[in-house]
């Protein structure tokens, strides 16, 4: 019994997920994890326990540890060396490990570039900090151990109804735009960002536009002209724990154009509407059909009856969706916005809206809503407006600063905010009968769409909040290197087939230039730019002008390919650096660059030769 308890590991987690904070106590069973109960793996799992009693450890963390566990104990070398006391482990052993691991890793087809590295950080982590943080001749120096994953390139985000879903394809997708020549891509695509958008815009819309209709049919039943012996018999019968035939009788013998009202009035005598009240419904939804005729799906007939006191839960959803469209924060910063973070003029009546990302501990940039944006405006109204009336109703406290509540399961005063607005929209996505799509999806299109003209990339920065180019920069690879590019080269394929000739075990005559995108020039001196440039050897700057220079040729050998995949590596590792340094000389010379170069290195990677590309990029990787 004592060895069956050594051989179990409690650790207190937590995560966070939509805002808050969950604790949980995680078991590990040492053997079915393949771990000696005297190895250093298992010191580490137990040091983990001992400081999770008074600092849960991140749940994500002892997952990454676990994961790297099992994968390293199916193999037989690596499972010796996860079981070996701590004193007997060597740094060369440690960093055969860790290759292991990367390997294993590198060859799984499972988990994106972002969770490998996190594995791989993780368990060189672990190692360092818990496993082995007793042997003095074990350290990240004595390892010196290079990952091998920082090579990995992370997914590029995704667009929004760019994907084929369910084998259907909503619209043509960004990255197979048929177009002209660049600018007129460049619109296309700028276009379709907008119209995407737009659909979720006009989704949020209906919602709004629903309640607020729903509100004023409520309200105005609320003032119609009731008889009270009708409202008595409601405020008689609502307040009743269990009720007869009798009152249903009475109920019923209300007339129908009378029974809404005297519903509605007597909730209101009564206060029901109040925190910490309840009241009796009865053929409350067929009543509201019969009444208002046309209600659209997803409104609860309570949330509908409270209408002209708070907002509904589908109200509050579209309008957390509709500021994202109009900030472009993060779902959690805008989750995170207080009351205090809005502000309004009150002579020009535009508000001020600032978030909070608790990632980085720091304020989002200044979003200004001018009056004239009649839809967000409102949206903003109406949440502050909902935040005072649930202060008023006794949901909240007069000093609340947080502004997301609505419905919850029960009358009790509200603790938390709501969590379903910030959870999967593929509810909202089916009742609009649209694409679906996620929060982090909307917050990639507004991105794009403030520099999908390439005028400033500086634009997605401030709009972002990012202190680093960088950052943004992951953003927009998302449209610059995989959408444009894959746009651009689909009608290069095309035209390269014709053009490409392979010579792969010949040197190239020596009259032949490089350009520098992986094509020769045949003739710089005779060249036909000489009405643009003057006399000279020619520039290279307009070989990509039209078809392409008459000039160019595209012979392809080893040394060719392995100027290619410099080149391509040059411009993924300085494209922002360029764009920064000269806008309008990179949208004009740069651009059709890069569009040719990745296009002649896909053409020649599904080409018969690919795998002679392949093994020169990983020769070419290695020096690196």
């Amino acid at each position: 019994m004592h060895e069956q308890h050594h051989l179990n590991i409690s650790v207190h987690t937590f995560w966070r997920a939509n805002g808050r904070e969950y604790l949980h106590e995680c078991r590990l069973d040492l053997h079915k994890l393949g771990i000696d109960s005297k190895s250093w793996m298992a010191a580490g799992l137990r040091l983990i326990s001992r400081s999770s009693l008074t600092e849960p450890a991140s749940r994500s963390y002892l997952w990454c540890i676990v994961e790297c566990t099992k994968m390293l104990a199916a193999d037989s070398h690596a499972s010796g060396v996860i079981n070996l006391k701590p004193e007997k482990i060597s740094p060369l052993e440690l960093r055969e490990l860790f290759t292991i691991l990367d390997d294993a890793l590198l060859k799984s087809p499972n988990n994106t570039a972002e969770v490998k590295k996190k594995f791989s950080y993780s368990f060189r982590n672990f190692s360092f900090r818990y496993g082995l943080v007793d042997q003095k001749h074990i350290n990240r120096d004595s390892v010196r151990y290079k990952s091998k994953i920082g090579r990995l390139k992370s997914l590029p985000r995704e667009l929004l109804n760019d994907t084929p879903k369910d084998n259907i394809i909503l619209s043509e997708p960004a990255g197979a735009i048929s177009h002209e020549d660049y600018q007129d891509l460049v619109e296309k695509i700028q276009e379709k960002l907008n119209n995407d958008l737009q659909v979720i815009i006009d989704a949020c819309l209906t919602d709004i536009r629903a309640a607020n209709e729903l509100r004023w049919k409520i309200r105005e039943a609320e003032s119609s002209p009731t008889p009270k012996i009708y409202i008595k018999t409601i405020e008689r019968f609502i307040v009743k724990h269990s009720t007869t035939s009798y009152d249903h009788r009475s109920y019923d013998s209300i007339p129908l154009k009378h029974q809404l009202s005297s519903y509605l009035i007597a909730l209101n005598n009564k206060k029901l509407f109040n925190a910490n009240t309840s009241w009796r419904s009865y053929k409350l939804r067929k009543l509201l059909n019969d009444t208002l005729v046309n209600i659209p799906p997803g409104f609860p007939p309570l949330q509908i009856m409270a209408l002209s006191q708070r907002a509904c839960t589908i109200e509050i959803q579209a309008i957390f969706i509709l500021l994202l469209c109009r900030t472009g924060w993060n779902k959690s910063s805008l989750y995170n916005m207080e009351l205090g973070m809005i502000t309004k003029d009150e002579t020009d009546e535009h508000y001020e809206l600032q978030g909070y990302k608790s990632k980085t501990d720091d304020l989002t940039p200044h979003v200004f809503i001018d009056r004239r944006e009649s839809d967000y405006h409102n949206a903003v109204t109406a949440l502050l407006w909902n935040h005072s009336q649930l202060i008023r109703l006794g949901y909240i406290a007069p000093t609340e600063q947080r502004l997301w509540f609505t419905w919850s399961g029960g009358p009790t005063p509200y603790t938390e905010q709501t969590v379903v607005i910030q959870m999967a929209t593929a509810s909202f996505a089916s009742r609009h009968k649209i694409f679906k799509f996620s929060y982090e999806q909307i917050r990639t299109q507004v991105g794009n769409i403030a520099s999908c003209s390439l005028k400033s990339i500086n634009e997605a920065q401030i709009l972002y909040g990012h202190k680093s180019i960088a950052t943004t920069g992951h953003y927009l690879d998302q449209i610059l290197n995989h959408k444009l590019l894959s746009s651009m080269n689909l009608e290069f394929q095309r035209r390269l087939e014709k053009k490409i000739l392979f010579n792969m075990n010949q040197s190239l005559s020596k009259s032949l230039t490089p350009i520098g995108d992986g094509a020769l020039c045949s003739n710089p001196i005779d060249h036909p730019f000489k009405e643009i440039q003057g006399e000279g050897d020619c520039w290279a700057e307009y070989c990509h002008n039209g078809g392409g220079c008459i000039n160019r040729v595209i012979l392809i050998n080893k040394d060719r390919i392995a100027e290619l995949i410099r080149t391509r590596n040059f411009f993924y590792s300085n494209w922002k650096d360029l764009h920064a340094e000269n806008q309008e000389n990179f949208k004009i010379r740069i651009i059709p660059r890069i569009v040719f170069n990745s296009a002649l290195y896909d053409f020649i990677k599904a080409s018969a030769y690919g795998h002679i590309l392949k093994i020169i990029e990983e020769a070419i990787d290695n020096e690196q």
